[in-house]
């Protein structure tokens, strides 16, 4: 078993309102805690069915269909189901007067009456006279040993989820998602021979999960999302897997060429010419517009989590004030602090820590303002004041998206609503209709919007890139597309 706590959770069959069955927990640290706490969770959910005196149902089916629905010890046992017997019909004969051979008898075919527990989605043997769970006496599950009463189907579908997370406060509770370096995993199957064989499985999963995390520790396995940078990172296979285009010396010689010509800047910011900033999503065509002389715009974000930015932090917000000052175009900071609620918010004693963030934005905002921005072209706004304005496009991105595809794209599974919400927040300020008054933008702008931003922020405009073509005019020059300029992740003071 590994280090730290295992919550292990048994469900039997469907959960559903007339099925009290499920959500019982266990914290255990030992295989032999497991297993013990194994048998008891299920104990403890047939107890509920019982408690809970749920009425019992007589119906009738074939042995073959009982069989395949909840195994033939079911019952059968306890005399709880009972055989239909065959009637005896007359031998058929054909036109020569020989009997014609009866096929041979199947088993499978007879009919048997059964008394089922009604909408718990799975079926126990009671004694004919009980008409009620509560009446059938206690269901037990013990290795080999049924009750002389009640028996429990070998094909009573189980769920069995087990959590391994880091003990938190002071009575232990795993955290919420496992924590960091924390995971889970789910095993389904029947309760067989008292559960034995399932709980054998799920002792194995768990065994091939532990080695499996353990493995990915020792390789140092690159993981790069919105919430989570570890491991050794390639950015070669970061370029690959995200789909982006390394900035090569043509781009940058007429990344050098547009600014000149504009006159504000001379030369390339020593940033993106030691290759910092490294990649980028359609940078060439936001070249075309400067050439062209048309009007596109900035965009840029923080999540404040900390009073103070340390320089990791600053990077892309110094290098959009050096993009800011080289093409002379406006410019959006969005301050997500809902986000950081969202994921880190806690409520305690009746009242949350969102007045905090919002704090938070407060002090980060005046860290931004320091790297230098064109006073005049900047808004910063926090989302938690702004986002009415923004609301209609935001809308439109929501039913543009399917939860299916932000699962895929996000690894969303057990989270709060906000949470796979969130992505299409933090996709409006790509569109210049979310800014009617500071861009003087309307549904009919055909404005491009560029991003600088660090490379593990690019899922989230992977989607607003893919939904961009329906929340702008024809004629946008991007197809509402926002383009985007990444930067490699500051190193840590060890080295890189």
């Amino acid at each position: 078993m590994p280090n730290g706590v295992l919550k292990l959770s048994v469900n039997l069959g469907k959960k559903t309102a007339a099925n009290p069955s499920g959500d019982c927990l266990a914290h255990v640290t030992t295989e032999e805690d497991f297993r013990s706490s194994f048998l008891s969770l299920v104990q403890s959910n047939l107890d509920k069915l019982t408690s809970s005196d749920l009425p019992v149902t007589n119906s009738r089916c074939t042995r073959r269909d009982y069989e395949a629905a909840y195994g033939s010890a079911l019952g059968m046992n306890a005399g709880n189901v009972r055989g239909a017997k065959a009637k005896k019909k007359k031998p058929k004969k054909d036109a020569s007067g020989a009997v014609i051979p009866s096929p041979p008898h199947d088993p499978g075919d007879d009919v048997l009456y059964v008394s089922r527990v009604a909408g718990a989605g799975y079926s126990v043997g009671y004694a004919a006279s009980a008409g009620r769970t509560g009446g059938a006496g206690r269901i037990t599950v013990a290795l080999g040993e049924r009750d002389s009463t009640v028996t429990v189907g070998r094909n009573i579908e189980v769920v069995v989820k087990v959590q391994c997370g880091v003990p938190a406060g002071e009575e232990g509770d795993v955290e919420e998602g496992t924590g960091e370096g924390g995971w889970e995993t789910e095993v389904q199957g029947n309760m067989g021979e008292g559960g034995e064989e399932l709980m054998e499985k799920v002792v194995e999963k768990v065994a091939a999960k532990v080695e499996e995390m353990d493995v990915k520790k020792e390789d140092g396995e690159m993981v790069v999302n919105p919430w989570d940078v570890s491991g050794k990172i390639d950015y070669n296979k970061l370029v690959e897997h995200f789909g982006s285009v390394r900035i090569d010396s043509a781009c940058l010689d007429r990344l050098l060429n547009a600014i000149k010509k504009i006159g504000k800047v001379t030369s390339l910011h020593p940033w993106i010419r030691r290759g910092i900033f490294f990649s980028h999503r359609d940078l060439n065509r936001i070249l075309d517009l400067v050439e062209a002389g048309k009007p596109f715009y900035l965009y840029t974000g923080r999540g404040p989590s900390s009073a103070a930015m340390h320089l990791g932090h600053l990077v892309p917000f110094m290098m959009t004030a050096w993009l800011q000052r080289a093409f002379d175009v406006p410019l959006v900071v969005q301050m997500t602090d809902d986000e950081k609620f969202i994921w880190k918010g806690e409520f305690k004693d009746g009242e949350d820590n969102l007045d905090y963030f919002r704090g938070l934005t407060r002090e980060n905002a005046k860290d931004i303002i320091s790297c230098g921005f064109i006073k005049e072209k900047t808004f910063i706004f926090s989302d938690c004041d702004y986002v009415g304005h923004m609301y209609p496009n935001i809308v439109r991105i929501w039913k543009s998206v399917t939860y299916a595809t932000a699962q895929a794209m996000f690894g969303f599974n057990k989270h709060n609503i906000g949470q796979p919400a969130f992505p299409a927040i933090q996709a409006a300020p790509a569109f210049p209709s979310s800014f009617p008054v500071v861009l003087g933008a309307g549904r009919s702008s055909t404005m491009a919007c560029l991003i600088p931003c660090a490379i593990d922020q690019d899922p989230y405009f992977r989607m607003t890139r893919d939904v961009a073509h329906k929340m702008v005019p024809r004629d946008h020059p991007l197809g509402g597309k926002p383009a985007l300029f990444h930067s490699k992740f500051f190193p840590p003071l060890q080295g890189a």
